[in-house]
């Protein structure tokens, strides 16, 4: 366990937190795992701390996360590094020498980094970006000093341990969600079915899909792109992607899957800062579940379904970790995710695009 740098005990009084063991890691593995010695500030409050966010800005990142090895300190964050090196290539990232290092998540998935290049860890100080890796800001500071710094500039400290009500700030209402969230000007979504329809070349003859009864029963449209690429395979596993079919159940079923996702997100506390779950107003509406459980789903943002941009989430019921991508349609989703469109832009951020020839295998029967 590390020992408590000298101002971390009034920093956490500040916040509310009486520091006892949460956790307890193998630091010399851990730190075996980057090749690196980590800063005794985050050490101490890696263990002291409950999972929570400061100020609605900053968790923690901690060895395990997202259910990897207590003894690797990235896990699932080496994926997040790989979508910074593709997405931005202004920075340095570990393991190159003095790379950024991360520690740090916000809401929407922005991260948080150390600058590593001076060899004593605690004078590393704090680099962030906004979750599509555009804009980067530097802090002259520690994990500790950039915490004191975000309560100071809040006026008032705030720690929401996760499972409680947030009060810091007021979440948008269901319906003014998707605009909440900041993106990237212009991102108007494009659809590319027939780039979808060429690459699959297993063509059967499908059972017809009486959409007008389906779109009853559900209360609202759905996407062309979704309902041709239905017409013409029907549901099934496209690369790495469980496509969902209103004719199909189980795994590949329609029904099922909206089903089965509002009871996973309605069975756990949830922060209200996570996209709202169909049938939720304005919920993220499923169509598909990669093949180790990231949800696929649009964001209904507007009368016309053809308008519709999708949403990714990670396998986790509070849903506290998801990529918002309105230029993204159903189609160009999966052609994005199949590497066969000319854009840096990933399907997902966090996972790894396909990078196998393109199938598409129907469910079994």
């Amino acid at each position: 366990m590390s020992d408590r740098p000298a101002d971390l005990g009034e920093l956490l009084e500040v916040y509310g937190v009486t520091p006892r063991r949460y956790f307890e890691f193998d630091w010399e593995a851990v730190e075996r795992s980057v090749g690196l010695s980590l800063p005794r500030d985050y050490k101490y409050l890696a263990e002291k701390t409950p999972r929570g966010i400061f100020q609605e800005v900053v968790r923690l990142i901690r060895p395990g996360d997202h259910e990897h090895s207590e003894t690797e300190y990235l896990g699932y964050y080496e994926y997040r590094l790989e979508d910074v090196r593709r997405e931005s290539g202004r920075h340095r990232l570990h393991p190159e020498s003095g790379g950024l290092l991360p520690w740090g998540e916000g809401p929407l998935g922005e991260l948080f980094f150390w600058n590593t290049e001076e060899e004593e860890p605690d004078r590393w100080t704090v680099v962030h970006c906004d979750e599509k890796f555009q804009r980067w800001n530097s802090f002259d500071g520690s994990i500790g000093d950039f915490l004191t710094h975000l309560s100071a500039q809040h006026g008032k400290a705030s720690f929401r341990e996760f499972g409680q009500d947030a009060d810091a700030t007021t979440p948008p209402t269901p319906g003014q969600f998707w605009d909440s969230i900041p993106v990237a000007v212009g991102s108007s979504p494009t659809s590319t079915p027939q780039r979808l329809l060429e690459a699959i070349d297993t063509h059967q003859q499908q059972e017809g899909v009486d959409w007008s009864t389906v779109e009853s029963e559900l209360g609202f449209r759905l996407p062309s792109d979704y309902r041709l690429f239905i017409d013409t395979f029907g549901g099934g596993t496209f690369c790495d992607v469980n496509i969902a079919s209103p004719v199909e159940s189980g795994r590949f079923g329609l029904y099922d899957l909206l089903t089965s996702k509002a009871r996973e997100a309605f069975a756990v506390p949830r922060n209200p800062f996570v996209p709202p779950v169909f049938p939720e107003p304005a919920g993220m509406i499923g169509w598909g579940e990669t093949v180790d459980g990231w949800l696929c789903a649009w964001a209904p943002t507007d009368p016309d379904p053809d308008k519709w941009g999708v949403v990714v989430a990670r396998p986790d019921r509070h849903l506290q970790a998801f990529d918002y991508t309105p230029q993204f349609t159903f189609s160009s989703f999966l052609c994005a995710q199949a590497g066969l469109l000319e854009t840096t832009q990933s399907a997902f951020l966090g996972r790894p695009t396909w990078t196998a020839p393109v199938t598409f295998v129907r469910p079994p029967h």
